[in-house]
């Protein structure tokens, strides 16, 4: 089933098809349900390493205008977020193996504080706001 794909003009179309991999609809044809305009956003860089090892820190504050976040765990040790309370190896923080990723669904995005904790000063993560 091909449920979209970027159109050169930037919007995402979307074609239904049946598990034979023809379109669906009478005889085969492509049936155009709908189409929906690219979106474009711009992030701010959280990125950075933890400060001191075996200590949550902030690595985002609160933003009630806050829409989307990520970050990936770029150390060799574990590291642990937790959004609205501070971050510590243990539930319900939220763990993140060496080189995971993890990206808040888009109903679910946080606009409490986002705090982190890692064991090792030093630790790397890459991390985005928008």
């Amino acid at each position: 089933m091909t449920l979209g794909h970027y159109a050169p003009d930037g919007s995402t179309r979307v074609t239904l098809t049946d598990g034979g991999g023809s379109a669906a609809g009478a005889g085969g044809a492509t049936t155009t349900i709908g189409s929906v305009e690219g979106t474009q956003v711009t992030y701010t860089d959280k990125s950075g390493t933890v400060t001191s090892g075996g200590a949550a820190q902030t690595i985002a504050a609160s933003n009630s205008s806050r829409t989307g976040f990520l970050i990936q765990n770029q150390s060799t040790g574990d590291l642990w977020i937790r959004d609205g309370a501070t971050a510590a190896a243990t539930q319900p923080s939220v763990l993140l193996p060496a080189g995971s990723y993890y990206e808040y669904p888009s109903t679910g995005v946080p606009t409490t504080l986002i705090s982190l904790f890692g064991a090792t000063t030093g630790q790397a993560f890459a991390a985005r706001e928008w």
